[in-house]
């Protein structure tokens, strides 16, 4: 992946086109396969390319995720740049929104100093919260019942909402 294009999906520029003449910015998303081979994931926005990894032999170990928009691939390449596990993520973000009592949209944006700093869409604020909170969702998912995998998944709220109703 070339570093800038990569810079401007973790910028929210990637989906920004501005007119040379009226300066009228729009916003687009194309499909698009983010690939990231010395850190082993794929993340496809748009199109699952499940089918087509099926027909073909895909590199061991690899992660392969499915997301929406570019939103949630900036999220994903943040949290495996930084050596995290997605799911625990998601169970980590669920576990924030039932202590707040609040529905909120949540994105990683990166940890420092012992604290996991969280996005809060249409807000120009961050949510910090211990990374102990992570490790203890860590445990939980150490928990759950591994099932076999195939293709891009989509971990995401619904994910850990799903997970509600497992017993561990």
């Amino acid at each position: 992946m070339d570093p800038g294009l990569r810079q401007q999906i973790l910028d929210g520029q990637f989906e920004t086109v501005v007119c040379p003449d009226c300066r009228a910015v729009s916003y687009i998303q194309y499909d698009i396969l983010y690939h990231d081979p010395a850190r082993r994931f794929m993340v496809c926005v748009g199109t699952d390319y499940s089918d087509v990894f099926q027909q073909s032999d895909c590199p061991k170990d690899y992660k392969l995720r499915y997301v929406d928009d570019y939103k949630q691939l900036a999220e994903k390449i943040r949290i495996f740049e930084a050596g995290l596990n997605d799911r625990i993520m998601e169970i980590t973000k669920e576990s924030m929104r039932h202590m707040a009592k609040r529905n909120l949209e949540l994105y990683y944006a990166g940890s420092r100093r012992k604290l996991m700093y969280f996005i809060v869409p249409g807000h120009e604020r961050y949510v910090a919260v211990s990374q102990g909170l992570y490790t203890l969702a860590g445990k939980y998912y150490d928990k759950i019942p591994v099932e076999k995998e195939f293709g891009f998944l989509r971990i995401n709220r619904k994910y850990a909402e799903a997970l509600k109703t497992v017993a561990v």
